[in-house]
């Protein structure tokens, strides 16, 4: 990888791991990274036909990609500090939930109600866009919030150029609930921020491509 990028030639990185490896020198030089995992037998037919624009990538990535090991814990340290996109402290190099499509979305009138969630998505590309509609909490005035937003919600969905979808999603059991440090799930906030996009709400994934999400405010009584 390392000669061929150094040719200056455009050049579409397909990297084959089951976990997160150091990518930083793709993402400098390479013109696309395509994080493939194990594709089996067929995996080279797939990855023809997504760079050669027979199909549309739309996978987001369930695991966080560090810039470098200095960013990790000790591995005989077994606390989260550190740990999975809730607990990193340092930017990521592909944060958790991040992942490209070959259409643009933009995302609007976005709504929560309950365990319900609503917003409107229009592809403005000139191609099929395949996006995971994530939402994202963040119960503000709780006592025991993490420093970062949890993941609540998403949905799957598909749009061909100039499409608009009304998109809705059953958010997850615990949404409105934090962990304390007795390890009991507890509602004990007032305030909690929604992020609804195609990533995290983090600056990492704007910087990368990813839309700008759909900021909401909710307000319970404890």
């Amino acid at each position: 990888m390392e000669e061929i990028l150094a040719l200056d030639k455009p050049v579409i990185v397909c990297n084959m791991t089951g976990s997160a490896v150091d990518l930083s020198l793709a993402q400098e030089k390479a013109g696309a990274v395509i994080q493939a995992w194990y594709p089996g037998a067929e995996g080279g037919t797939a990855f023809a036909r997504l760079i050669f624009g027979r199909s549309t990538p739309g996978g987001k990535l369930p695991v966080t990609f560090y810039k470098d090991l200095s960013a990790l814990p000790e591995f005989e340290d077994y606390s989260m500090a550190g740990r999975t996109y809730r607990y990193i402290k340092e930017e990521p190099l592909y944060p958790f939930g991040f992942g490209l499509t070959y259409g643009r979305v933009e995302l609007s009138d976005g709504a929560v109600e309950g365990k319900k969630a609503s917003v409107t998505v229009r592809n403005m590309g000139d191609y099929c866009a395949r996006e995971v509609i994530e939402v994202y909490v963040n119960p503000a005035d709780s006592p025991d919030r993490v420093d970062h937003w949890s993941l609540c919600g998403f949905k799957r969905i598909e749009l061909e150029p100039g499409e608009v979808k009304q998109v809705e999603l059953e958010l997850g059991s615990h949404t409105y609930e934090c962990v304390n440090s007795e390890g009991q799930y507890v509602e004990n906030a007032t305030v909690y921020e929604f992020s609804i996009g195609t990533s995290q709400p983090d600056k990492r994934s704007r910087q990368l491509g990813a839309p700008e999400p759909v900021a909401v405010v909710c307000r319970r009584g404890v």
